[in-house]
C-alpha cells in the first residue's frame, strides 16, 4: 500500500478485533470490494485517493497536492467513496476500516 498508512496499522490482531467488534467475519469487509467493482483503473485511483487522504491526515487540498490532481477531483473521488461504502471519510475510525478492507482484499486476492 506504500508508506505511511500500511506501515502505521498493524493488520494482524487488528482487523480480527475489529471485524468482531463490527460483529462479522474479517474476510466479509466490504469496502475494499466496494471500491474495485468497476475494474482496478477505475478502483485504483479510488484506492489512491484514499490512501493520499488517510497519509494527508484527512486533509483533501494536500491529498490532491500530493496526487497532482485538482481539489475539485479529489473530493469528487472522496465523494464516491463515501457513496459507495457507505463511510463518512471525515471519521478517522471510517477510513481505518476502509484501509483494512483494502488490505485483506489485496491478501486474499494473492
Amino acid at each position: 500500500m506504500g508508506d505511511g498508512v500500511g506501515e502505521a496499522v498493524e493488520f494482524g490482531e487488528r482487523r480480527d478485533l475489529i471485524a468482531r467488534r463490527r460483529g462479522c467475519a474479517a474476510h466479509d469487509r466490504p469496502g475494499g470490494r466496494a471500491l474495485r467493482h468497476r475494474g482496478p483503473a477505475h478502483g485504483g485511483s479510488l484506492i489512491r485517493t484514499l490512501v493520499a487522504y488517510a497519509d494527508a491526515d484527512l486533509n483533501a487540498k494536500a491529498a490532491a497536492e500530493a496526487l497532482l490532481i485538482h481539489v475539485n477531483t479529489a473530493h469528487h473521488r472522496l465523494g464516491r467513496i463515501a457513496e459507495r461504502t457507505g463511510r463518512d471519510l471525515r471519521h478517522l475510525s471510517d477510513v481505518i476500516d476502509l484501509l483494512i478492507a483494502i488490505r485483506l482484499t489485496e491478501d486474499a486476492r494473492g
